[in-house]
This record gives structure tokens, sequence and C-alpha cells, in this order.
């Protein structure tokens, strides 16, 4: 399959070794992310889009490695991931490329998905090349009306500590980083499998 660059793949909980990924995609959709799939994200030079959806064992606690330098970097990133440390890793490892960046989180709560740390992590990962976040609230098991806790005033508090800690942490203050919630405000749909037209 050298031709094979665009790829989305559901996995099914079915207990057999997962085959490995082909390294030459571009764009990679996963749902219920093993972590095998999840650790050979770095391994692809070319990949520039990635949607990483649940992981049927609950938490995928990885830390990931800068990226080799051959690699090109991740321009998009969406994903539905916990716990915060692991999606925080994967963006720092793609921060001089990263434009869009869409995270799976609760607003308030004392839940996993309620990640309360994110707007300092963010700041933390150097994330130069950056346009946008969206901080998504859909679907997410294990909750009784599959809606993750998201109030609007603690949306607008995550949201405003989010893009503080951005703008604090980019000493030249130049760029502009767009903040948005998936349910709040109108975002832009991420651009489906295969297409690569940043959208405003």
């Amino acid at each position: 399959m050298p031709a094979l660059r665009f790829l989305s793949v559901h996995m099914a909980e079915c207990g057999t070794v997962v085959p490995d990924l082909p390294l030459q995609l571009e764009d990679l959709e996963v749902r219920n992310v093993p972590e095998q799939h999840l650790q050979s994200v770095q391994r692809m030079p070319n990949l520039r889009k990635l949607t990483l959806d649940w992981s049927g064992g609950g938490a995928l606690d990885v830390a990931f490695p800068p990226l080799p330098p051959h690699h090109r970097g991740l321009q998009w990133l969406q994903v539905c991931l916990r716990p915060a440390s692991t999606v925080l890793s994967l963006a720092k490892a793609h921060a001089a490329t990263l434009q869009d960046l869409r995270i799976l989180c609760a607003s308030e709560g004392d839940t996993p998905w309620h990640f309360q740390d994110l707007a300092e992590g963010l700041g933390r990962c150097g994330l130069v090349a950056l346009r946008r976040v969206v901080l998504l609230r859909g679907y997410a098991p294990g909750f009784p009306d599959n809606k993750l806790p998201h109030g609007k005033e603690s949306c607008r508090r995550q949201k405003h500590a989010v893009w503080d800690s951005l703008l604090a942490a980019d000493s030249k203050a130049v760029r502009v980083v767009t903040v948005l919630c998936g349910e709040c405000d109108k975002c832009p749909a991420f651009p489906s499998l295969g297409d690569f037209t940043w959208q405003d």
C-alpha cells in the first residue's frame, strides 16, 4: 500500500494484535485508539492531520519524544483522549507546526475529562504556529447523557484562561490565537479526511 495517504481506522475491541499503520500517511483518523497506534504517530514523517477518538482501555498515558528531524509535523490535531498529559505531550512534540488544536474536555466538574491545568499546560508547550484552539464538549463515554459537564460561565473562564496562557507564553505577541468552544461558539469544521484546506 505505498500509495495510501489518507486512512480512517475504527478499532474493534477484539483482543487481537493490531497491525502496524503505514508510515507514509498524511492524514489519519483512529477510533478506539490502541497505544501502539498512538506511539507510531511520531514515525510518520509526512503526517499533517490527526484525529484520535477514545481508547477502549480508558486513559492512555503516553509521553511523546521530540519529533525526528525528517518529520514535517502536524498542522491539525483533534484529540478525544485522556489524561491531559498525553494531549499536551503530543501538542508539544508538534509545537513548531501545529495550527489547529481541538481537545475534548469538560469546562467544569470533578471528572477525569475536566483538565484543570489545561491552560497552564498549553502555555508551556511552545505552540509558536498555533492559530486556533477549539475546546470540544461532545460525547464522552461514562456520562449519563453522554455530554461532558459544561456551563456558559465556566466555559468563558476556561477559554479566557487558555487565551491568557498562550498570550503570556508568546513573547512576540504578534500572532493571534483564537480560542473557541465547540458548543458555545461558531467553529469552522475540522477538515474531512484528505482535506488540507484552512478555514477561518
